[in-house]
Formats: C-alpha cells, structure tokens, sequence
C-alpha cells in the first residue's frame, strides 16, 4: 500500500530526525522515496524507461517518461536502439551513486537508490551516402535529376509538402479558400508519398531521376464539393545505400 495522510501521498518521511527512503511492515515495502528522472540530449537514438516492479503502489508499472517520478525500490530498465539508418548505439546512465554518468550495455537494469539522469548516441550508417544535399522546389509534377545517383541501391529522402484545400458550393458554384495541410518525411524510403487530408505527392525512383507526381483529389460534404491540390514540394536530401 503506498504511505497517505488525510487522502494525501506522503513524500518524505522522517524517524528521529533521519530521513528515511523506504518502510516496511512485516517485510513487505510500502513506501519509497521520491526521485527524479532525467533525458539528456540525445542524438538519433530511441530511448525507453522500463518499471517492472516498485514500492509505491500507485506506481505505475510499464514505461516511464522522463520528468516523470521514480521511488527509491522502483526495478528500472533503460534500453538504447539506434534511429532509422544509425547504428552502434551507446547508453549513459548516472544512478546517483557517486560513480558518475558511465555507458552502459543496453538494456541496463537497476534498482533506484537516487535521482537518474540518462542520455544516448548513435551515429550514421556508413553505407548511406549523400547524393543531393540542397534545396529544390517544385510546383507541379516534375522530374529530379541526380547526376551522381548510380542505378540501384535503396533511396531515401528528406521532404516537405503543401496542400490547399478549396471548397465549391453545390448550388451557387460559389468557390471559398479552405484549409491548408503539411506534411513532411525525414529520410523515407522510395517510394513514399506525402499526404494532405485527400490529395497527396507520390515519390519514386526511375535510375538516377526521382519522379514526383502532384496527385489532386475531390470530395463532397455537406453542400460543398471539396477540390485539394498540392502546391508545394521542397526536396532538401536524398541519399544512397551502397549496396
């Protein structure tokens, strides 16, 4: 059970001016003390906060997000993988105790005796090699050509989109602006698209050209026909996997 006084958690509990970070009764723990969880920044990798077990029993137990609070008894994992397209992935946990922030192999398992402050690494996959770095912008369906981008291998692409939505008034054919839609892809793999709410961008890969295709779309609600269109596509990286 967790420790309460008049309805409310106790954080903090103090026997003969000492503090004291966990009680028991009968054997059983029923009450930790309250720590912090910490992220550092943290480059191209996934971090996750497993609990499996905890004193506190409104702890939840599953994943734990940082800023999110830990007890003193609480079973916690943290576990590194590296981001789409990195790989050596590398794991630093500081458990508070004297010893510093040290890398650790993934998953690390600990029991919380104080505050934990972690953070991970990962760097990029060798075999994936920049082909267009730069800034184009397209109107309309067209054609980017890579004059280094060799026949095969995986593609990936770094990309934004706009779309714009207009609505047409069934009865009048009165013609009203509505909304506009975003959508981006970092280092997707071709083919892939980009979507507004109806129309989208497709994205393919034909030898050393990347083909778009603006693909406008109708529908109808409400007294209204709603016609949405691309307007805007702006390609900032593409890149090769050396096969």
């Amino acid at each position: 059970m967790s420790l309460k006084f008049n309805g409310v958690d106790i954080t903090r509990v103090f026997i003969n001016g000492v503090e004291q970070k966990t009680l028991e009764f009968n054997g059983v723990s029923y009450f930790g003390k309250q720590y912090s969880l910490t992220r550092n920044t943290s480059n191209n990798v996934i971090l996750t906060v497993f609990r499996t077990s905890s004193p506190n029993e409104h702890a939840p137990i599953g994943n734990v997000n940082t800023g999110n609070t830990i007890y003193y008894g609480d079973a916690i994992t943290i576990s590194a993988t590296a981001s789409t397209h990195y790989i050596n992935p590398k794991l630093y946990v500081d458990i508070g105790d004297g010893n510093g922030m040290i890398e650790r192999t993934s998953p690390f398992s600990f029991i919380v005796q104080n505050n934990v402050i972690y953070y991970g690494t990962s760097i990029p996959d060798p075999s994936w090699v920049t082909v267009f770095s730069g800034y184009e912008i397209f109107y309309d369906s067209d054609v980017l050509t890579i004059s280094n981008l060799d026949p095969g291998g995986d593609i990936d692409i770094i990309a934004s989109a706009t779309f714009k939505e207009y609505l047409i008034d069934i009865a009048t054919e009165e013609e009203f602006e509505g909304e506009t839609y975003y959508d981006s892809t970092f280092r997707a793999l071709l083919p892939t698209s980009l979507n507004g709410y109806i129309s989208s961008i497709s994205l393919s890969r034909v030898n050393n050209q990347i083909i778009i295709n603006f693909n406008d779309a109708w529908d109808e609600t409400k007294g209204f026909d709603i016609y949405e269109t691309p307007i805007e596509l702006i390609i900032t990286e593409v890149r090769r996997r050396q096969t």
